[in-house]
Formats: C-alpha cells, sequence, structure tokens
C-alpha cells in the first residue's frame, strides 16, 4: 500500500469518467489531496479516440470536447504527477473507489507502471465496519446475505476481472 507513517494523514478523494469502451479508459480523473485542513484540488483530461454513447449519455464529455479540454493530452503526459499524489496518500475516498482504482491501475499498467492496490477492507475494518472481498459474481448473493445478518455497516468489495461492462453495445 502506498503512504509512508508520517504522511498516512493525506486522504484523496476521486472520481473517474470512462469511456465506456473495452477495455476502458479514463478521460477524466478528478480528486481532493486532504492534507488534515489544506484541501487541493486536482482535474485532469485525457484525449481519447472514441467514447460510447452510452457512457456520453452518462458524463457529456464528447471526443472533440477532450481533445480540448486536455490539450491533446493522454494519461501518460500526467502519470507521474498522479502517481507523486497517491504515493503520499493512507486513504483513498469516493464513490465505487476500488472500481476507479481499477481503472487509473489499469491506465499505469498500459505505460508501464505498476500502482499498488489499497487494501479498502483494512480500511473499512479500522472505521468499525465488517466485510468481506468477492472475487466471482457467484460470491455476491452470500456476501449481501451476510451483510443483511451483519445489524451494521457492512463493506463488500467486489474485485472481479473486468470481463463484463455496464455499457450493453461493448458485449
Amino acid at each position: 500500500m502506498f503512504g509512508r507513517k508520517h504522511e498516512k494523514k493525506r486522504m484523496i478523494a476521486l472520481d473517474a469518467e470512462l469511456d465506456g469502451m473495452r477495455p476502458s479508459r479514463i478521460i477524466q480523473l478528478s480528486y481532493l489531496i486532504i492534507d488534515g485542513r489544506r484541501i487541493r484540488g486536482k482535474n485532469f483530461y485525457f484525449s481519447v479516440d472514441a467514447i460510447n454513447r452510452h457512457a456520453r449519455k452518462v458524463h457529456g464529455l464528447g471526443v472533440g470536447q477532450l481533445r480540448k479540454l486536455s490539450g491533446g493530452d493522454l494519461f501518460a503526459h500526467h502519470a507521474d504527477e498522479i502517481y507523486r499524489d497517491f504515493e503520499k496518500c493512507g486513504m483513498v475516498i469516493g464513490h465505487d473507489v476500488a472500481g476507479d482504482m481499477r481503472y487509473l491501475r489499469d491506465e499505469f499498467a498500459r505505460i508501464g507502471v505498476e500502482f499498488p492496490d489499497y487494501d479498502y477492507l483494512s480500511v473499512a475494518k479500522a472505521f468499525g465496519f465488517d466485510g468481506c472481498i468477492v472475487t466471482k459474481a457467484s460470491q455476491i448473493p452470500a456476501a449481501m446475505e451476510a451483510a443483511r445478518k451483519s445489524g451494521g455497516p457492512y463493506m463488500i468489495e467486489v474485485k472481479l476481472d473486468g470481463s463484463f461492462t455496464v455499457w450493453p453495445e461493448a458485449l
């Protein structure tokens, strides 16, 4: 996991928008770096060749618009800066952060950089949540049942292989 002992208090609140293609690419990466009381925001746009029409309905970004907003930059143009921000981080928060982090790891892998995984379940347990990790879709019903029976907050981290997508055209 990223983060040095003295920097563990740094958090990043993350959101990523995707092109909806297969494999998906990040087209917008936005995050807040939270260092105690200091908060800084970063927002990156990345140029791509195509965007799935269903994805475009979600985020409203088109290929031409991204080319303008990004200045033609690809993920690789900002990878060093992004890596440095995340390596000093003790916790990443956000909606579907595990999914966004998987896409972030995929982007780094495309340029030959290993981007470490975060242990989200340990973070949840540090906050008093119980939970589990599922790696197969067939495990989800049992995990949901365990969550219902827990009587409290319960985190289910879903780490599937990415062989499916929410965008029907990509199937």
